[in-house]
């Protein structure tokens, strides 16, 4: 089908996948970057790089709004 549809639909799984509403919609988008560096590349490396920095960051912020007394 191409990697247009590829991407969409493979992006689309990842997002589904989340299954919080606002989440789905981000990690949908994350989906296309990462595919997207995947044509680029050729190599699943970035899109690994990319995700992981995506989940370090997140988790540096729930750290910090925890320490600072905002609870999820």
């Amino acid at each position: 089908w191409g990697v247009l549809t590829g991407s969409l639909i493979s992006s689309l799984l990842f997002g589904l996948i989340h299954g919080i509403p606002p989440v789905i919609a981000f990690a949908f988008i994350m989906g296309l970057v990462i595919a997207y560096a995947y044509e680029k590349s050729q190599s699943l490396w970035p899109g690994i790089i990319i995700h992981v920095i995506n989940n370090s960051f997140k988790i540096v912020l729930l750290y910090l709004f925890v320490a600072n007394g905002f609870a999820p």
